[in-house]
């Protein structure tokens, strides 16, 4: 009988209740997306003829003097103050009562839309686009001054509406090239409008359904032809809240299919106007055919016709013009397109309050100009139609009045100083970072090549309804800087927010509890059976195998020539070895020939091979000359980087082999020896976070160099040192490689201060080095990790080796002081040496407080010396430039942090959130720079708080095991151990200030220091 502690079951239903959990995560998302469907995610952009204004379809006989005077008439009288007219083409050209009727249209001070259809004698059927151009063309020569826009055709989708032939997207959309041409030619200023497409949901050959007519239309390529698509979101017989989108469906969302089509097809900057809407309401005892419309009563028509235009005002800010239907038809009594009608009832009044000029503005995008109810304007601002408005001293300001959720402003930005203070209701804009003045939207380009006008976010999840926002200029004279004013409106989410955050925790819950029981379950019965059902194959399966098998066949003449192989290089010696892969890297890397150095690459590849741990020597070695790219195939690599991923590739191969060779003689070496310890598992966790925060970043592009050359392959480094079985020997080759890189980098700086050459003049005149780095300040941050170590080995170390080092620790040390870097000089540097220091004399047995005592003194002499030479005292005051500079920087980035609390900007985004949105005015004389100059703000900024807690605990790993290796190690390796715990405290000290991870170098030195750690910690080396 199963034993139930120990069954296999309920870790399963744990595992079932994390995966509902995680789908039901999906179910509560699409929930939301239902809800917010078609309205649009970012704050809405200009767009030509965007924004809902309601207007009016009539049916207007010009033959009919009288009549269409007196509906004229009314509908000015209700308020209304466009409408949209059907013009039907007649090839005689008689513009005799249209003329009367245009000018009648002007004398009531209305604005028309013309609608331009081909002719109800023939049931509209198509006409020669070359005849009905023509026609077009004349109309708008002839109404051109009194018409912005113009409408071609109506329901091309319906047979009944061309020539009851079948809907043809392509011969519509040939007739339709033509006409906007023609009205082009006669109008250039004419606003394009396709055919409002007729709601249905057949699919062909009569009738063909609205967003499918759209597509086609999209694919006959005539989407630079319109400026507007046109559907008729009829409500039929459901109310305007119901939001269902679907191709079945008949109802006032429909418009939204056709609104993602223009989506799919990059026609976002586009609007769509409503031809025809509305609910049919016809009287008590119709007698009349019956509407294909759906029918509502009369209250109801008014209800759901106010709350429809409302709902398109706050959600669709690309809806357009929005056609009633009707004032009143044409035909017959008995026609049921009598019940749209509004003339002589309530809800043309209710309309025309509606719509009148409001004091408020809704969402959608809103251009800057002074003749707005909207916007109150003060101080000396210019207006222009083309750019917007343009303060002209400081302290100018806008008042704006709006009806949302969130807000923006759509401003230019280039490599000025200036920016706006903008608050909501009284308050900061919620959206925007803080300084002394308030809430600040910068007006500096991320990239100082940039000069664009971009639409900002100020202020979003406002409570909805009504706010008034405030804008004072500051610096941001004649740069015409404001375009104008974007209202967005988003659904709550806070309700889809919690139900997510509990059934993650749910899951998560699951999950351990599915881990926890797992551990203790009987899995052995189960993978039995699975064994026996694996091994029942079907003869596809054996030709698989016997594929897999072949494959086997022919690596195994690899295997043993492999084996001879590396026993002839085994017995070349190590001197031999390592010059011959020092000798196919260098022609690698020098070589100007493509073939030369794909071959010297193969070479170095074979010999890595044979030796991986001379592969890490070479990249311990160029840890520093990451700077010098080599470029293949039109791409850059760093030297660092291809030796790394040669290998990586050399090892895995080998890996890969070994395991092949062994696999049926030594069961007991596919074993994985490399437990995992606490900081490979840090490692990890900061590797995690950092690819996560890929998916949060704006400036994808940067982020993923970083995220390669700076988290992805130092890490591989690290676990290649994990991975390899080292010997001492090895060890210590790869270690004389990373000091002997750092001699070469101090080599080559003291050389360029003798000689004066590409040295870096501070601002106090201080010329100092920077060697093959850009800055001196990098200079000093790569030495200053190794001089703890060279002085640990010269007070500490035994034979030949101390004496070495002790002399490499003179030029090293000299050049870390040419840099004058100030980190370095007062931090870094007297805190790491104090404690090399401290652990040498407790090691000899001598007293410590002399030594703290002269530590002391000769600071002090130093800083009074400092304090005499004008250079170097400019660089110490904290109330210089730099000082003044470093605490606006750490209150920007702790503003950045703040605002992006979980993942942060992203890496390598730091330089474009820092100058595009959070320096400082009073910081605006550095504005380039790439990183906050604290190693706590740097995790929090670039990865938010998950990457601060994973850099925190990586750092800790580090700590913990360099204050343990001393007591552990008596052998030649204790100076090292004591000199990783001298670099440590130079890596934190000088990190307050300064860089210290998110470079290529100091990310490799960590990982390589930090796997000597564990290399130290693991192997136990006591040697005397």
């Amino acid at each position: 009988m199963c034993d139930r502690r120990r069954s296999p079951v309920i870790s399963i239903i744990f595992v079932s209740i994390a995966i509902v959990s995680s789908l039901s995560i999906g179910a509560v998302q699409a929930r939301y997306k239902f809800l917010a469907r078609g309205i649009p995610a970012n704050l809405p952009e200009p767009m030509a003829g965007a924004g809902p204004k309601l207007g009016i379809n009539t049916y207007l006989d010009p033959d009919d003097a009288a009549a269409f005077q007196e509906t004229l008439a009314a509908i000015a009288a209700a308020g209304i103050k466009t409408i949209k007219q059907s013009f039907f083409y007649d090839e005689k050209f008689d513009w005799q009562a249209t003329d009367r009727l245009m000018a009648s249209i002007e004398q009531n001070e209305l604005t028309i839309i013309p609608l331009l259809d081909g002719s109800p004698t023939d049931n509209y059927a198509a006409i020669n686009p070359k005849a009905f151009a023509l026609w077009t063309e004349e109309f708008a020569g002839r109404y051109g001054d009194q018409i912005g826009a113009y409408i071609i055709w109506d329901e091309p989708n319906l047979s009944e509406h061309w020539g009851n032939q079948p809907a043809d997207p392509a011969e519509y959309a040939a007739l339709f090239s033509a006409a906007s041409a023609a009205i082009r030619g006669a109008d250039p200023a004419a606003f394009i409008v396709t055919a409002p497409l007729a709601p249905t949901i057949e699919t062909g050959p009569q009738n063909l359904a609205d967003h499918l007519f759209l597509q086609a239309l999209y694919d006959a390529g005539i989407g630079q032809s319109f400026d507007a698509a046109a559907g008729k979101p009829y409500g039929f017989d459901v109310p305007p809240d119901d939001r269902t989108v679907d191709g079945e469906t008949l109802n006032f969302s429909r418009v939204i299919l056709l609104r993602e089509v223009m989506d799919r097809y990059g026609d976002q900057m586009k609007p769509i106007w409503a031809g025809n809407w509305g609910w049919n309401s016809l009287p008590p005892g119709w007698n009349g055919e019956a509407s294909i419309w759906g029918q509502v009563e009369e209250v109801t028509q008014t209800e759901w016709t106010i709350k429809a235009f409302n709902r398109a005002r706050l959600e669709w800010p690309w809806m357009g013009y929005m056609f009633l239907e009707n004032w009143e038809p044409a035909g017959l009594s008995t026609d049921p397109l009598w019940g749209f009608s509004i003339a002589d009832s309530s809800l043309a009044g209710d309309l025309a309050h509606l719509d009148i000029t409001s004091d408020i503005a809704w969402p959608g995008f809103h251009p800057a100009d002074e003749g707005q109810s909207t916007q109150d304007y003060s101080g000396a601002w210019r207006f222009s139609p083309d750019y917007g408005a343009d303060s002209s001293h400081p302290g100018d300001d806008v008042t704006f009045r709006f009806w949302g959720s969130d807000v923006g402003l759509r401003v230019r930005r280039s490599d000025v100083r200036g920016r706006f203070y903008v608050s909501v209701d009284g308050e900061p804009a919620n959206d925007l970072p803080h300084d002394e003045n308030g809430a600040a939207l910068l007006l500096t380009s991320a990239d100082p090549a940039e000069n664009i006008i971009t639409t900002e976010t100020v202020a979003r999840n406002l409570q909805l309804g009504e706010h008034t926002l405030t804008i004072t200029s500051l610096l941001a004279t004649d740069q015409w800087s404001m375009s104008g004013f974007s209202v967005g409106y988003r659904p709550p989410a806070g309700s889809f927010v919690w139900q997510q955050i509990t059934l993650v925790a749910v899951a998560a819950v699951a999950i351990a509890l599915a881990i926890c029981t797992g551990r203790r379950a009987r899995w052995d019965k189960s993978c039995r059976w699975l064994s026996e059902r694996y091994y029942r194959l079907n003869q596809r399966g054996q030709l698989m195998l016997t594929a897999l098998s072949a494959i086997l066949v022919a690596i195994s003449g690899w295997l043993t020539w492999g084996e001879q192989a590396a026993g002839v290089y085994r017995r070349l010696g190590e001197g031999t070895q390592l010059a011959l892969t020092a000798a196919a890297a260098s022609i690698f890397y020098i070589s100007p020939s493509f073939l030369l150095y794909l071959t010297a690459l193969s070479i170095l590849f074979v010999l890595v091979y044979f030796r991986p741990a001379w592969g890490l020597a070479l990249v311990a070695f160029s840890i520093p000359f990451h700077v010098k790219p080599k470029v293949l195939l039109g791409y850059r690599f760093s030297p660092v980087e291809i030796f790394l991923l040669v290998t990586l590739g050399a090892f895995a191969l080998r890996s890969v082999l070994d395991y092949l060779r062994q696999r049926t003689t030594d069961s007991e070496s596919r074993r994985w020896r490399h437990k995992l310890v606490t900081a490979d598992w840090s490692v990890i966790l900061l590797t995690l976070v950092a690819t996560l925060s890929l998916f949060f970043t704006e400036r994808l592009s940067v982020a993923t160099n970083e995220w390669r050359v700076v988290i992805l392959e130092p890490a591989i480094f690290y676990f290649l040192l994990r991975l390899m079985r080292l010997n001492e020997r090895e060890m210590w080759v790869i270690f004389d490689a990373f000091v002997a890189a750092g001699f070469i980098v101090a080599i080559i700086g003291l050389g360029q201060y003798i000689t004066g050459q590409n040295l870096i003049t501070s601002e106090a005149g201080l010329m100092r080095i920077r060697s093959i780095f850009g800055s001196p300040n990098n200079v000093a941050l790569y030495l200053g990790r190794i001089i703890p170590i060279l002085l640990a080995l010269a007070l500490m170390g035994r034979d030949r080796r101390r004496t070495i080092y002790a002399i490499l620790l003179i030029p090293i040390a000299l050049a870390s002081i040419l840099t004058f870097s100030k980190g370095a000089l007062f931090l870094g540097l007297p805190m790491s040496l104090m404690v090399v220091v401290l652990y040498w004399r407790r090691s000899v047995g001598g007293r410590i407080w002399p030594w703290l005592a002269g530590a002391v003194l000769l600071g002090l002499f130093a800083l009074t010396l400092t304090l005499q030479i004008p250079e170097l005292s400019a660089r110490l005051d904290p109330r210089g430039e730099t000082g003044i500079f470093r605490l606006n920087l750490w209150r920007s980035s702790l503003n950045m942090f703040l605002d992006h609390p979980l993942f942060g900007v992203g890496l390598d985004n730091f330089l474009y959130e820092y100058r595009g949105r959070y320096i400082l005015d009073a910081a605006w004389k550095e504005p380039n720079l790439n990183h906050p100059h604290n190693i706590f703000l740097d995790f929090a900024t670039r990865l938010g708080m998950l990457g601060l807690l994973a850099g925190v605990w990586l750092f800790w790993n580090y700590f913990n095991l360099a204050r343990k290796l001393p007591k552990q190690v008596i052998s030649a390796w204790r100076p090292v151990t004591v000199g990783l715990l001298g670099s440590f405290v130079y890596i934190i000290a000088h990190g307050l200030v300064d860089h210290s991870f998110f470079l290529t170098d100091l990310a490799y030195t960590f990982y390589f220091l930090l796997g000597l750690a564990v290399w130290l910690n693991k192997v136990k080396i006591s040697i005397e």
